[in-house]
């Protein structure tokens, strides 16, 4: 019955592989593997990977270590999530690291397109064109998206579209020990995990109810009802409650507040346990099923699945579950986390759809030509389709190129490899580190915490910062919430806008401690320095006196050209700075810098003056003054609010703001105080 071929599975075959065939199927299951972490390891190793692949790391190992499934990001993990998969990741992350993750979806994409190839030949599809088949549906644009995982790298969930479609095969061989088992690893990924057995499960049972009904031959018998696929789905389906109550069980720490409360769609505090959040789920079903997210599931479904679900109608409607997540979470269905459900669903229509097709051409009474138009139709078709997803993600073509888009600009990263591999080389195991997070990479995963998540956690022996990102205010605001001081610690190198720190010793401490007590000096500040080579990256700081939020910062610029500009950032009040000039010393030559500026001068009318005139006293105090060798560069009118010198440094910056750089690429030689009333 041809027709019936095109709706529902034809009766399997038994099906001996030859030695091509499962050659074909382990290199092209290899190939896509290794084409997804190339992708992925560029990522990484270009700095465009960040937060949970690095979470994930330590929820792999943290079990070695007494806690688990604990990280340092939010603590107890269990109490937002069941990734009970995760401790098993660790036979990967303890020799490779963080990239052992990304092996691991690797590996999953690969045992996919194995899992598609074998479903397609098992039901007569040709070798050659079921692998190839698989493989399309492997690194097609929406695949390789959700594989790439944009920014985060990985996410747990990147392992179900594999594992799922393996236990699709298991399940159609009626496999009770293999399909039990393969659930069970399912289930274990996270608690969600239901929502993709589940119709996965019920769209094998429905398709040997169909092919039942369709072929009246089969019908009454017991092989036309596939039992395994019942017990599956009923598995899946007990284990949503046990999840839940796991989930509900646990006590939020300070930086996890939940699994329940997380859900973005529900109004705060109308979800609080599993009974809520099923009763929500049911009076908002009407809501659901008019949301993005179901829109977006039945919009894709053409191009991802090469128009081949249109043989499947019936599967459309048993997938919509794998858009719950995405609809409680109120984000798109395409992002990677959310999209590894639908994606394996339409994978397997891709594997159902292309078994009709197939079958239905060797089956009916057809012109010798029509597989061949059927087959330039195809190639069409499939180009156009193609096309499609490729226009819903603009970025896969650089995907392709193994070019993704990413933050930083090669000379930036180099910059970056240069400056932090001291600290991959200085640190010990143990101390605790935080980093700008395009700066996950450098940092030891153990270690690593989240700069805005230190309350409670040891203060960081290192800091990896990245100015672009956040400025030095910043990172001193997210230390003293953690009860850590930004004074403790000591600027060891920077490059670009990138900076290294490290925590004092404490005997760097005392002598820190003990040269902040001269800033009770009062005078302009004469600097004698050797001057950096080639231009600036960013201003350079030749002098910051005050406070986060009320700071004068004097700076030199070095200009592609040559010539050199120096001027004042007053924080709150704005910048001055000089006309370029050329300096009469080559570059890393000595020059005579002097700076005036109000914050360094005691306020009018005070008994350090001395006599000098009260004119000169208020001049003093409403403009600033540069001299380069002698000659006046820079003198303007300033008004700002009066700031305190509580802090004085010399050739650098460690007050914060995000224009002048942490610190001086050329040498103070000498620095002093010019007598009242200077320049």
């Amino acid at each position: 019955m041809p027709f019936a071929d095109l709706l529902t599975l034809p009766a399997a075959r038994e099906v001996r592989l030859g030695t091509a065939a499962k050659a074909g199927i382990v290199l092209a299951s290899v190939a896509a593997g290794a084409a997804i972490f190339a992708l992925k390891f560029t990522a990484y190793r270009r700095l465009g990977t960040t937060d949970d692949l690095f979470q994930f790391a330590q929820l792999a190992v943290s079990w070695l270590h007494g806690s688990f499934l604990h990280d340092n990001h939010y603590g107890n993990h269990l109490s937002i999530h069941t990734y009970f998969l995760a401790p098993a990741l660790a036979i990967l992350v303890l020799p490779l690291g963080v990239p052992g993750l990304l092996l691991a979806a690797s590996l999953a994409a690969g045992l996919g397109t194995a899992a598609m190839a074998r479903i397609a030949i098992r039901y007569g599809v040709p070798a050659w064109l079921g692998i190839a088949v698989a493989v399309v549906a492997t690194l097609m644009p929406f695949s390789l998206n959700t594989y790439y995982d944009v920014t985060y790298g990985f996410h747990i969930e990147l392992l179900e579209p594999g594992l799922v479609l393996w236990l699709a095969y298991f399940v159609l061989e009626r496999r009770w020990v293999r399909s039990v088992t393969m659930c069970l690893v399912i289930l274990a990924i996270k608690e969600d995990a239901p929502l993709v057995i589940i119709p996965i499960a019920t769209a094998i049972f429905l398709e040997s109810l169909l092919g039942a009904w369709l072929r009246r031959d089969q019908r009454g018998t017991k092989a036309s009802l596939n039992w395994v696929a019942v017990g599956v789905a009923a598995m899946a389906l007990a284990a949503v409650p046990a999840l839940l109550l796991i989930l509900h069980g646990q006590t939020p720490g300070p930086y996890s507040p939940g699994s329940f409360s997380r859900l973005r769609v529900a109004p705060a505090g109308q979800v609080t346990g599993p009974l809520s959040v099923v009763a929500f789920g049911w009076t908002n079903s009407s809501t659901w099923l008019h949301s993005k997210a179901v829109g977006q599931w039945f919009s894709l479904w053409p191009s991802a699945t090469l128009g081949l679900a249109i043989l499947r109608p019936q599967l459309l409607i048993v997938g919509l579950p794998t858009t719950l997540i995405s609809w409680l979470m109120a984000t798109d269905l395409q992002w990677a986390p959310y999209f590894t459900h639908p994606l394996a669903v339409y994978q397997l229509m891709m594997c159902f759809g292309l078994i009709s097709v197939v079958h239905f051409l060797a089956g009916a009474s057809i012109p010798r030509a029509l597989p061949w138009v059927a087959g330039l139709a195809a190639i069409a078709v499939g180009y156009h389709y193609i096309h499609e997803q490729l226009k819903v993600n603009p970025e896969v073509p650089r995907l392709y190129a193994l070019d993704p888009k990413l933050p930083l600009a090669a000379g930036e990263r180099r910059e970056a490899d240069l400056l932090f591999s001291r600290y991959e080389t200085e640190h010990r195991a143990g101390e605790p580190v935080i980093a700008s997070l395009r700066l996950f990479k450098y940092a030891d995963y153990r270690d690593l915490y989240w700069y805005g998540y230190l309350e409670k956690r040891p203060h960081p022996e290192w800091i990896l910062w990245d100015l672009d990102e956040s400025p030095l205010a910043n990172l001193r605001g997210f230390l003293s919430a953690g009860g850590a001081d930004f004074r403790d610690y000591k600027l060891l190198e920077s490059r670009s806008h990138f900076a290294l720190f490290r925590q004092m010793t404490p005997e760097e401490k005392r002598e820190a401690k003990a040269t902040a007590k001269e800033v009770t000096d009062r005078g302009a500040i004469k600097l004698r320095v050797q001057l950096p080579q080639g231009p600036s990256p960013s201003p350079e700081p030749l002098v910051a006196a005050g406070e986060a939020g009320a700071a004068t910062m004097a700076f030199l610029r070095v200009l592609p050209d040559g010539r050199i500009s120096l001027g004042v950032e007053f924080w709150g009040a704005g910048v001055v700075e000089s006309d370029p000039f050329s300096p009469e010393v080559p570059p890393g030559g000595t020059a005579e810098i002097v700076v005036a500026a109000p914050i360094f001068f005691p306020p009018a009318g005070d008994a350090l003056w001395q006599g000098v005139p009260p004119a000169e006293q208020e001049a003093r105090g409403s403009r600033v003054r540069i001299l380069f060798d002698g000659k006046m560069v820079l003198d303007r009118p300033i008004v700002h609010a009066p700031q305190r010198q509580t802090q004085v440094d010399i050739g650098a910056n460690n007050i914060g703001g995000s224009f002048v750089a942490p610190t001086f690429r050329g040498k103070v030689l000498e620095s002093s105080r010019v007598p009242l009333p200077g320049p």
